[in-house]
């Protein structure tokens, strides 16, 4: 499985969303939602839920890749969207056994 071509949130949560994007994946639609490239990873404030739900909206539209772990990861956060009806359908989780050993599945 390759993750090249994929943009993966890793938070959206917080104050602060934050992907990393494959070396092929299309920059040019995270910087339309609004993302800057900070180091390694791209970067996008979240002024307040509206604006973290219509960048989630964007992101599931997109195919990104949302990570899942303990509190309020992305696929965590997603789950909780759905059970309040602001998003609908299944989306796409990462998870991560070590930085060389991941999984993607559907939920």
């Amino acid at each position: 499985m390759n993750i090249d071509n994929e943009i993966i949130v890793l938070d959206i949560a917080g104050d602060v969303a934050r992907l990393q994007l494959g070396v092929m994946a299309a920059s040019s639609e995270i910087t339309n939602i609004g993302f800057k490239q900070a180091g390694d990873y791209f970067v996008r404030t979240i002024i307040d839920d509206d604006d973290r739900i219509m960048v989630v909206q964007k992101l599931l539209s997109v195919g990104a890749l949302f990570s899942a772990g303990p509190g309020w990861s992305p696929a965590e956060l997603l789950d909780y969207y759905r059970d309040q009806n602001f998003i609908d359908g299944k989306f796409r989780v990462i998870s991560w056994r070590n930085p060389e050993d991941f999984s993607i599945s559907l939920r």
